[in-house]
């Protein structure tokens, strides 16, 4: 029988609920906890920043909101944005006194029925947005849209693994996310644990090469043997946290819907950060390739410079 399915503590960060929470993911709200109310007027007022991709750029920025704080006062009711118009760009004035002192006015919208749009600007260029939409319904906090959608800002960020996992596993690591952003845990474990049983494999085509490499034994090998074994050709973070492909293997035959829903942000930073590894090691590779080749032109220009001219 499937678990019945564990709410969050309450609100997340606003960085959190805008780029890791997926959509209709519920946070209850608990009209006793004061910063209950604080976290969902911080998200709806958001002043700060966000460093993700921007899809139209094509590589990582950091955007900013058209909210800037002030001093200024607010009713009881709610807190209200001032648009200044100066040409295409809008600034928005608003005061974040009542998120900092939570008032009981603010209480009152805070969780009240409602919803929300918060905007941000790319950076590099003010036409880039990003945008995201929230309600607050029946004391539960929800994300309910944004844009570009999971699967544009998902294909974005896989791009950058790209060269390591192939076009077909690219899809897939893409799928993953895709999955999740709709709701749908187990699969989206599955697809996360097809990358790692990629790059072991791809680490054991190398390990082959070994002049000690026993491949009789590989058939016989549990995946964590495997790990083990192919330490000199998989990131460290791998075989130092093997119990990353446990749990994704969990996800498949024993965890709860729910469950890989909670887990998978965490799985996919594991992921990630074992795809930066990678990606590291083979730029360094390339580079190492490319200051040796440097070097050896030096070399010889020196070696003629210093042989003496035939007569």
């Amino acid at each position: 029988m499937e678990q019945p399915k564990e709410l969050p503590s309450g609100p997340p960060s606003p960085e959190d609920f805008f780029l890791v929470a997926g959509l209709y993911e519920e946070f209850p709200l608990n009209h006793k906890i004061g910063a209950h109310a604080a976290a969902v007027l911080q998200i709806e007022f958001y002043p700060g920043s966000l460093k993700t991709l921007c899809v139209r750029c094509g590589e990582a920025s950091v955007f900013r909101t058209d909210r800037i704080q002030s001093a200024e006062l607010t009713t009881p009711q709610r807190p209200h944005s001032v648009a200044l118009a100066d040409g295409k760009n809008t600034a928005y004035r608003q005061t974040l006194q009542a998120v900092r002192d939570c008032q009981p006015g603010s209480y009152n919208y805070a969780y009240s029925d409602h919803f929300f749009l918060v905007q941000f600007y790319c950076t590099r260029n003010f036409d880039h947005r990003i945008c995201f939409a929230g309600t607050v319904q029946q004391m539960k906090l929800q994300k309910v849209g944004q844009y570009p959608s999971f699967g544009d800002l998902a294909s974005a960020q896989v791009n950058r693994y790209r060269k390591l996992l192939g076009p077909e596993r690219s899809r897939e690591y893409t799928r993953a996310i895709n999955l999740f952003s709709h709701d749908i845990g187990i699969g989206s474990l599955i697809y996360l644990r097809r990358i790692l049983e990629t790059l072991i494999e791809d680490a054991h085509g190398e390990a082959r090469a070994d002049k000690d490499w026993d491949e009789a034994a590989w058939p016989r090998m549990r995946v964590g043997e495997r790990i083990s074994a192919l330490r000199a050709h998989l990131p460290s973070f791998l075989h130092e946290n093997q119990s990353i492909y446990s749990i994704l293997s969990m996800g498949v035959h024993e965890l709860s819907e729910q469950e890989c829903l909670a887990y998978f942000p965490v799985l996919r930073g594991a992921v990630d950060l074992i795809l930066e590894e990678q990606l590291a090691h083979a730029e360094i590779d390339a580079r190492r390739l490319e200051v040796a080749k440097a070097l050896g032109d030096i070399r010889e220009k020196i070696k003629n410079s210093s042989e003496p001219s035939p007569e």
